[in-house]
């Protein structure tokens, strides 16, 4: 087993014009009129996430129109204002590569007026883009369950596509996706716009443990620029950011051969009674070090598993005295830690280090 370690330095600079290389992201759209329908330009729109308090502002052109692109994934406040109108405020949760329309008409009055939009008014529709994509929330990462704790078997979840477990031999084949009825060594995965997929085999050469994804979006079909070049479909993963708020947790999740069926449905004369047990367990924490300034999130998670491989041969009867199941040992470690720094209202950056050994 090869040891496979990465360091990402990412700086993303929020503005409006932004490259398809940077990692994944949301935007939020729309435009301000009056109580008549006509817009409203110079309208000051606050995008602030509701986790690490980072803020966004954009002002509205003379079309009335706004553009908040390249946002993290997350749950944001959105304040609208405009000098002769009470101020509009909504709240949105933004996906990766996904882009909500928010169309808001302001009431005349005082800015220190508040009026609170209810979240109907914001639609996922996206009619700027041409492709067919989903997206895998950390509702469903944490909250389905996973054997093995592979947070890539909920891309099943999506029409056409199939996970398939790998057989870790000389190289990182844990998992293969595959879109459309394609090879899974044409699915291009990446981690915050970085590619993990092996350039030998082709299928995914990292792992990366539950805790340490936020959500992800595969794309498939007709998509656009921001998945990166491939011929059948992508995976774009967010990691997980820390907060305002301190969170932790701690895990452990175990299973032995008491609680599985022999790997054959029955015993074999070779090795009657096969040994197996698998033990994760591991813990994620994330934080502020400077609030609205500063986040960290980090987590590990050990694996210790003694698994079994069984070798059946379905031809002729006379082979049948060669089949065998034999010991599988897996052992291994995943770590991942992000460092996300508000600069000012319009640039951001952050830092991750991820490292799996096996």
């Amino acid at each position: 087993m090869r040891k496979i370690v990465s360091a990402i330095v990412a700086v993303s600079l929020l503005i409006v014009v932004v490259y398809a290389q940077q990692a994944p992201s949301g935007t939020v759209r729309g435009t301000v009129t009056d109580p008549s329908k006509g817009v409203l330009a110079n309208a000051t729109i606050t995008a602030k996430n509701r986790s690490t308090g980072a803020e966004r502002v954009v002002t509205t052109g003379t079309d009335g129109t706004f553009l908040l692109s390249n946002l993290i994934p997350g749950e944001y406040e959105l304040r609208i204002v405009m000098t002769g109108f009470k101020t509009n405020v909504v709240v949105v949760t933004v996906q990766i590569g996904e882009t909500l329309t928010l169309d808001t008409p302001l009431e005349i009055g005082q800015t220190t007026e508040t009026v609170v939009v209810s979240s109907d008014a914001v639609t996922a529709i996206n009619t700027a883009d041409f492709k067919i994509d989903g997206v895998i929330s950390r509702k469903k990462v944490d909250g389905l369950p996973l054997n093995g704790r592979n947070f890539l078997q909920l891309a099943s979840l999506e029409p056409g596509v199939k996970v398939s477990t790998g057989n870790p031999g000389e190289y990182n084949n844990l998992f293969n996706v595959s879109i459309g009825g394609g090879d899974s060594s044409l699915t291009r995965l990446t981690v915050d716009g970085a590619n993990i997929v092996d350039p030998v085999n082709g299928s995914a050469g990292q792992n990366f443990s539950v805790e340490s994804v936020q959500e992800f979006q595969i794309s498939s079909f007709n998509f656009d620029l921001s998945t990166g070049v491939t011929s059948v479909g992508a995976v774009n993963i967010v990691s997980r950011t820390g907060g305002n708020e301190y969170h932790g947790t701690a895990f452990a999740f175990y299973r032995d051969n008491h609680m599985a069926a022999y790997p054959t449905l029955n015993r074999l004369a070779s090795n009657p009674n096969p040994f197996f047990r698998r033990l994760q367990a591991g813990f994620a924490v994330g934080g502020p070090i400077v609030k609205d300034k500063l986040v960290f999130f980090t987590n590990l998670e050990r694996l210790n598993q003694s698994s079994t491989y069984s070798t059946i041969h379905t031809g002729s009867p006379v082979f049948k005295q060669f089949d065998n199941i034999s010991s599988s040992p897996y052992k291994g470690w995943l770590y991942n830690g992000r460092l996300d720094y508000t600069i000012n209202s319009k640039n951001t950056a952050f830092l991750r280090f991820s490292s799996d050994d096996n």
